[in-house]
């Protein structure tokens, strides 16, 4: 989602966006929805958090640095692992 609505400065990112194919995107989403709702009840609540918090992580890093490249995924990804983590932790 965050490739496909953001503008970036990094060739790998670009060809990773024009190779992005939203069927396949679409039906992993799903799947992994189903397979961790099965295997906890909470994981749409956690996974819709995630999302959000990723979305605006990087809209945030993007308007302090001016662009967004595979370094700004990179931190977003490890930045919502960790606080998913310790959410996790406290429950």
């Amino acid at each position: 989602m965050l490739i496909d609505t953001l503008e970036f400065r990094s060739s790998f990112v670009s060809q990773l966006k024009e190779s992005l194919n939203w069927k396949v995107l679409i039906s992993s989403f799903l799947l992994t929805l189903l397979v961790g709702s099965l295997l906890n009840p909470l994981f749409i609540i956690i996974m819709v958090f995630g999302f959000v918090l990723a979305l605006s992580i990087a809209i945030i890093l993007g308007k302090q640095l001016g662009f967004l490249n595979g370094d700004v995924l990179g931190a977003t990804l490890e930045i919502v692992e960790l606080i998913l983590f310790m959410i996790i932790a406290l429950f």
